[in-house]
């Protein structure tokens, strides 16, 4: 089903769109998300696409990082915001109680109510204000060329990191993605838990045997915990996590390998799915959120494996 709807909006003065914004919020993995339906509308659309990255300077343990990459849009300035959110002129409250009252502008400033039960994709026009986190796979699987040349660095790896890409291209390379770190705080531990043991330890046997030969390089936020539970493995090397912040090389470094095990975590989904080959393997965990009502089918592409 397309994106598109044919409703218009009066504004005073002239036009400077026109555009598709995207509030972006959350780190890279869904920043990724919000890129893809913003692309696709704006495609769709054949509007100019527009970043409102204000969330980032309420919270500062995130950081914008689509600048890291050849995206075809730029960060939204104030009057193109204004231009499209009218007669707001920035998203918030005024936006919101404008959003309940007129039914035309909630069509306007479209809202993910649930993301995590993945309702449909809104219908999208032109100067249109997209809110939400918009995690399903149709979308990007729908422009998943565009993106995979748009998701791509602008400058070369680190060194450090370069040393480790030579060493992941002369393997049967496997990536395997433990997160722990924020999830280990009591909120999303009770949204979405922590990957089990026992599923990185089936994960990998399942690999081992369809791709004799393996070496797994495993990413992760604990990596103490993680040389703990593998110290025994001899074909499996733990990745220290660099101190320089850059989280947008180490996905891309991910996405590099052959094959991947990935966490219930948009971090490593988005590092499988940019894995162009078709020959590729995934394992992907079964149980995506903790409450088992809440499943995860619009996240998992036909041909990953679920455990």
């Amino acid at each position: 089903m397309s994106l598109l709807a044919d409703h218009t909006m009066k504004r005073p003065g002239k036009a400077t769109g026109p555009y598709i914004i995207v509030r972006l919020r959350g780190g890279i993995g869904n920043q990724f998300f919000q890129y893809a339906i913003g692309r696709k509308a704006a495609l769709e659309t054949g509007s100019q696409l527009r970043f409102d990255i204000t969330e980032y300077s309420l919270y500062p343990e995130r950081r914008y990082a689509l600048e890291h990459f050849n995206v075809a849009g730029d960060v939204a300035q104030h009057e193109e915001c204004a231009s499209v959110l009218w007669p707001a002129k920035e998203f918030g409250r005024t936006a919101q109680l404008l959003r309940k009252v007129y039914p035309f502008y909630k069509s306007r400033c479209a809202h993910e109510k649930d993301w995590a039960y993945a309702p449909d994709a809104p219908r999208i026009s032109r100067n249109t204000y997209l809110d939400g986190y918009f995690q399903r796979a149709l979308i990007p699987l729908s422009i998943q060329n565009t993106l995979r040349r748009d998701l791509s660095l602008k400058r070369p790896f680190a060194l450090s990191r370069q040393k480790t890409l030579s060493h992941i291209e002369r393997a049967r390379s496997v990536s395997l993605h433990i997160r722990r770190g924020d999830y280990l705080k009591p909120q999303n531990l009770a949204s979405y838990g922590l990957c089990s043991p026992d599923y990185y330890l089936e994960a990998k046997k399942r690999m081992e045997q369809d791709m004799p030969g393996a070496q797994f390089f495993v990413f992760t936020d604990d990596p103490c915990w993680a040389k703990d539970f593998f110290k025994t493995s001899g074909n499996l090397r733990v990745l220290e996590p660099q101190p320089d912040g850059k989280d947008h090389e180490d996905l891309m470094l991910m996405s590099r390998c052959q094959h991947h095990i990935i966490a219930n975590s948009s971090f490593s989904w988005w590092a499988a799915f940019l894995n162009p080959s078709k020959e590729k393997r995934v394992i992907a965990p079964k149980q995506w959120f903790k409450a088992a009502n809440q499943g995860a089918d619009h996240l998992m592409l036909p041909s990953w494996i679920l455990l």
